[in-house]
């Protein structure tokens, strides 16, 4: 539902503050565009387009389709909460109990909470052995590779902001349980975008779609690795390849539509994700004083200090005081 600011609860002034603030981005080369939803208790006070979505010049558009990168993990962690209310698992279930292989390395006590709240001990990087941007997006390649890896750290002892592996056993766990036997991608679908209306939501989107935004970079937002970054993510997050971490694709309309269901606790008047004990559970803190241990070496050549992870069971961070 779009209204006017004013009667969204949202001030002109502010909002206007704001959409300086991202044009000045663009006007300064850190990034080409952007599009935005403001809302407020299901109400959109702006919904707004700025800049253009590729290098060429192509200007932004309402439908514009982008790669959605880690919210992807509060999709994966939505469907693995589902399946929890479905009966098929529960939070402290170890993850040997599905997938006997895991066992590998000393992770036979991993358990699906550790791998939603980051304490996992599981590996921490982006690329295991044997795996590239051709084959990233192999869900069954890279849950194997992972699984042949040791432990890092006794899990539920650190929390370490894991970027992919955790959350691809999680896949892996998902069609593993699936009653009709789907793959993760269509689990997705099925489960989650169609039910909520986010037509234009899947995993791994074709790379020559017309609506989509491909991931490129301005000249002063480089790095000596953001070509390769860039060649990764392009390679590894489309054409239908499962990357339940980061290769989920939306519109911002539709990423608003989950959003809304989050907000009201599960739901969205008409489909149920979840049951709304479980949700309020889910989002709670789940790392109690834990920091992350996540990019140590940038924190420390910036002076920056330790910071709470506070990470929750829906793949991203709260705010105060957890269950513990």
């Amino acid at each position: 539902m779009t209204t006017s600011a004013r009667d969204a609860g949202f001030d002109d002034e502010a909002l206007s503050r704001l959409c300086k603030a991202i044009q000045d981005d663009i006007d300064n080369g850190r990034m080409f565009g952007a599009s935005i939803i403001v809302a407020r208790g299901g109400k959109i006070g702006l919904q707004k387009v700025f800049g253009t979505v590729t290098p060429d010049g192509r200007a932004a558009c309402d439908d514009d389709i982008y790669l959605a990168m880690s919210v992807s993990k509060s999709f994966t962690a939505t469907l693995v909460l589902r399946s929890i209310d479905q009966g098929r698992f529960t939070l402290d279930t170890k993850v040997v109990e599905i997938l006997p292989d895991f066992a590998a390395g000393g992770k036979q006590n991993v358990t699906l909470r550790q791998l939603l709240n980051h304490t996992a001990g599981t590996f921490r990087g982006f690329l295991p052995p044997g795996i590239s941007a051709e084959n990233l997006g192999n869900l069954d390649q890279y849950y194997a590779s992972v699984a042949s890896m040791p432990i890092e750290y006794v899990p539920g002892t650190q929390c370490v902001y894991n970027p992919s592996a955790s959350y691809a056993v999680l896949g892996k766990i998902l069609v593993a349980t699936d009653p009709k036997e789907r793959n993760f991608r269509t689990i997705a679908k099925e489960e989650l975008f169609d039910p909520l209306g986010m037509e234009h939501s899947c995993f791994g989107l074709a790379e020559d779609h017309a609506d989509r935004v491909p991931v490129c970079h301005t000249e002063k937002q480089t790095n000596a690795s953001t070509p390769m970054t860039q060649n990764m993510l392009t390679k590894g997050c489309t054409n239908g390849n499962e990357i339940p971490a980061a290769s989920a694709f939306c519109t911002i309309r539709d990423l608003f539509r989950f959003v809304e269901t989050m907000r009201q606790r599960g739901t969205n008047g008409e489909y149920r994700l979840m049951s709304k004990a479980l949700f309020d559970y889910a989002c709670k803190n789940h790392t109690g004083s834990l920091s992350n241990g996540a990019l140590v070496p940038e924190k420390e050549a910036r002076n920056m200090p330790d910071s709470p992870a506070l990470y929750s069971l829906l793949g991203g961070y709260v705010r105060g005081e957890g269950h513990f």
